[in-house]
């Protein structure tokens, strides 16, 4: 047997609050997945697949090799077939622990998945004693101890932490390979289940198998990762994910429709389930349906957004534009703005009017293959400029998390139902407001704060002086001063973005506190999603590949973030009349405040 002692994690999880102060970022990222990934250098077995579970076997050999750690030694005589049911207890104790130092001797387990680190998720593998759980995710690589799913283990936790809702072990020795038993008998058949989102703390950390089908499309799901809403036969419409390596999308391309089945984890973001696996053997049956367009919406009155079932192949993509009909307007130039989006630059379209879209049979899927014939053709409603708001100006920094957002608007009309976002989360929906065109809004934080909002102001709805400066002193009487119940901006590195009626994205800032570093997932995620609405790019009109993650979001958002004064006084700022969507319509760092004026 392989015997490791005093093992060092390599993954180190900050325990406490997972909702961060107002004005700064905690910094937790959940360890998010768990799929399987085979790097020791063994061989593969082709394995069994119980036609109960779908469950494909692995069957990794161990490594024959000189372990990464000094101290291991190979056995290679027998050991035990079967994990202690009474280890479930083990397990029971560590996820009902307090967060920080423990000391569990954990009995004979078995592990059900390892991963290798992706993205920012941490190395690590699952252990569960009986096929009814609990699980239990242990934030340590595996590799060196030559760990895959059926190895049967025992070890001391020493510490664990909770990410995001999930019990983690942080900390752990002694880490004892004692034998090898059978994957299967530890995976649940759940395509019935009608309770894994419900009851998701009874299936965390646990190895599931279900036939899904994926209902919506693949989204950006934290650095290296990708997302889709599935249903199961017991399960529809509930919310329910299906996360997988980017890599492994390339893949196998999921698209809507698809079904399939798919083994692994149960992981959970918050109160999200998310029904994970990392490698191509973890899903089996596969049964999609063709390359179809999904939407086609205009986003200017010359540019017209398409999305598409599945990831496009690029060099198939002829910039010119003439694989694209529309009746009655023409198609200057196509380019692909992600791997399943086009960004066509038409003619100037004719506000309201309903125009017909189709693709020839030239531009081809990730696969190869032809778009289905009958998902070719689409309609689309030309663009209606309307009323639009622009953000001007911010500061994340004001003492207390009083924090500020100014907003112009361009045109006339009500902002009823217009959303302002702060990375993924609402931060105000505008009441009925009727603006003038070049009106400011002037979106104040933390209206329940005795220091932001002293004397208990309202959002103005009738004019802008409605609640005068003289009353209420955070007020701004040449603009429409309107209050969020947040408790305050982010300062590290953010995105804000505005939708309109209809849930198009009107205008989107990325902004920093420094040219690299880490971002956090929300950020990124929120700038995936204004990338794929145009919304924002390089200076070079580009986004880089991989998308704004980490260094390429910190290198090109607009900087400053958590530099400005703390009374107020400055602000950053865009550079007026400027909208390239890039870091180039803002100015460098703060400048003096223009709360309820054009920026000079």
């Amino acid at each position: 047997m392989r015997i490791l002692t005093s093992l060092a994690l390599l993954a180190v999880i900050a325990c406490g609050s997972e909702t961060p102060d107002p004005g700064t970022d905690s910094g937790l990222r959940p360890l998010i997945d768990a799929g399987v990934t085979l790097d020791t250098g063994a061989a593969v077995d082709a394995g069994t697949t119980p036609s109960d579970t779908g469950v494909t076997d692995a069957g990794v050999s161990a490594d024959a090799g000189t372990p990464a750690d000094a101290g291991a030694t190979q056995d290679a005589g027998s050991g035990d077939t079967t994990p202690d049911p009474q280890a479930a207890e083990d397990i029971a104790s560590i996820r009902a622990a307090e967060p920080g130092p423990i000391d569990v001797t954990v009995g004979r387990v078995m592990v059900t998945t390892v991963r290798g680190e992706i993205g920012r998720d941490a190395a690590g593998f699952f252990v569960q004693a009986t096929q009814q759980g609990p699980g239990l995710f242990i934030a340590y690589d595996p590799a060196p101890a030559g760990l895959t799913h059926g190895s049967l283990v025992t070890f001391r936790a020493t510490d664990c932490a909770d990410s995001y809702g999930q019990r983690i072990v942080t900390g752990l020795t002694g880490l004892e390979v004692v034998g090898r038993g059978d994957l299967a008998t530890m995976v649940q058949e759940v395509s019935q289940a009608d309770d894994l989102v419900s009851n998701l703390g009874s299936y965390e950390a646990e190895i599931l198998s279900a036939q899904i089908t994926l209902v919506g499309g693949m989204e950006f799901a934290g650095n290296g990762f990708v997302g889709a809403a599935i249903d199961t036969n017991g399960l529809p419409a509930s919310g329910l994910i299906f996360r997988i390596p980017e890599t492994l999308q390339a893949e196998i391309n999921l698209a809507p429709g698809c079904v399939l089945r798919a083994t692994g984890p149960m992981w959970r973001y918050r109160d999200t389930a998310q029904l994970s696996v990392y490698e191509l053997g973890a899903v089996a049956n596969v049964d999609c349906p063709g390359t179809i367009i999904l939407e086609a919406v205009a986003t200017r009155a010359t540019a017209l957004r398409m999305t598409f079932s599945r990831d496009l192949r690029e060099d198939s993509l002829q910039a010119g534009g003439g694989q694209f009909s529309i009746d009655g307007l023409g198609v200057e130039s196509a380019s692909l703005a992600s791997p399943n989006t086009v960004l066509l630059i038409t003619d100037e379209q004719a506000g309201g009017e309903t125009y017909s879209l189709s693709v020839d049979d030239t531009l081809l899927d990730a696969a190869g293959n032809a778009l289905d014939p009958a998902g070719r053709s689409t309609e689309f409603i030309g663009f209606e400029a309307g009323l639009r708001l622009r953000i001007t100006e911010l500061s994340a920094n004001i003492s207390s998390g009083c924090d500020r957002i100014e907003l112009v608007a361009l045109g006339n009309g009500s902002v009823e139902g217009f959303v302002l976002k702060e990375r993924t989360s609402t931060l105000v929906t505008f009441p009925a407001i009727t603006v003038a065109s070049e009106d400011r809004i002037v979106v104040h934080m933390n209206s329940g704060s005795d220091r932001c909002n002293p004397s208990a102001a309202t959002t103005e709805t009738q004019s802008k002086d409605e609640l005068l400066t003289a009353q209420h002193a955070s007020h701004v009487d040449s603009a429409w001063d309107v209050w969020s119940t947040d408790r305050g901006l982010t300062a590290t590195d953010n995105v804000f973005q505005i939708i309109g009626n209809g849930g198009l994205i009107q205008d989107a800032v990325l902004v920093s506190d420094a040219l690299t570093g880490t971002a956090a997932g929300d950020s990124e995620r929120a700038a995936a999603t204004v990338a794929e609405a145009s919304e924002w790019t390089t200076q070079a009109g580009e986004v880089p590949e991989g998308g704004f993650v980490d260094d390429s979001f910190s290198a090109h958002a607009a900087q400053g973030l958590g530099d400005e004064a703390t009374n107020g006084s400055t602000s950053l700022q865009r550079r007026a009349g400027q909208d390239s969507n890039h870091s180039g319509d803002w100015h460098d760092g703060p400048r003096p405040s223009s709360w309820g004026a054009v920026n000079p």
